[in-house]
């Protein structure tokens, strides 16, 4: 029953935006800076009044709700919200605590030199409950910087990550998109970088669809299987997101 009111929920939203696009077609480029690849921020940003709503579907049923919101120029704040086993037959679909994230543009960069951007971002991957903690951790703390290149609509991203701002440990994300006639974005993007065996390579695709929605199909960790720190076994992770974006 709780999965069946969710859904409606959604449903409900999701046609409410869609009633008001009419007079909201100036916002649909904004999708084009993109600010989120697959797992890795951008430094570009939201508008000021403008939000983002993106559903993520994930492995053994999961599914996470991403809230983002441009409330100051050049600042976004928003929050992530993941249930555990919640789509398919399972009765034990699971709530896990909320994280949120932040990121803020200070250099919009020129013609020459990159836009950057500083941010925190608390959602990992894989939550082990025995351990009460994500086995792949969050981004943390980043630095990241964005700048379209060689063509339009080609975008090369580079950041550093703390995770963990008390163990000092910083790891490396790249990543490049590339959007085709405004609606398809092509992107990869190497995450969680510091030796040979911590690294992602992950790939997507995004459909800008009609009325400010689009939908991206993507697979992390492509290249090899993981071994996570309990032992799990990873398999390359299909995942599906549905995102919205607008302005108030």
């Amino acid at each position: 029953m709780k999965k069946i009111v969710l859904i409606l929920i959604a449903l409900s939203l999701a046609f409410t935006f869609s009633q008001k696009v009419e007079a909201q077609d100036e916002f649909s480029d904004v999708m084009l800076y993109n600010h989120t690849l697959i797992d890795l921020p951008t430094a570009y940003v939201l508008d000021y009044y403008s939000y983002n709503v993106l559903t993520r579907a994930f492995s053994d049923g999961g599914v996470r709700m991403g809230l983002m919101f441009g409330v100051l120029p050049n600042l976004n704040i928003g929050a992530n919200f993941v249930v555990e086993q919640f789509i398919g037959s399972s009765n034990s679909a699971e709530f896990l605590t909320p994280t949120i994230f932040a990121k803020y543009r200070f250099f919009d960069g020129t013609e020459s030199l990159p836009g950057l951007s500083v941010g925190y971002d608390g959602q990992g991957y894989f939550y082990d409950h025995n351990r009460d903690e994500y086995i792949q951790q969050q981004k943390g703390l980043y630095l990241v910087t964005s700048k379209e290149v060689l063509t339009p609509g080609f975008n090369l991203h580079l950041g550093v990550n703390m995770p963990e701002v008390s163990d000092s440990k910083a790891y490396i994300f790249t990543g490049a998109d590339y959007t085709i006639d405004d609606k398809v974005t092509l992107i990869a993007e190497v995450d969680n970088i510091k030796t040979s065996k911590t690294y992602r390579f992950n790939l997507g695709i995004r459909v800008d669809l009609r009325n400010n929605f689009y939908m991206d199909f993507a697979v992390r960790d492509l290249i090899r299987n993981t071994t996570l720190a309990n032992g799990i076994k990873l398999k390359p992770e299909r995942i599906f997101q549905l995102g919205y974006q607008s302005s108030f």
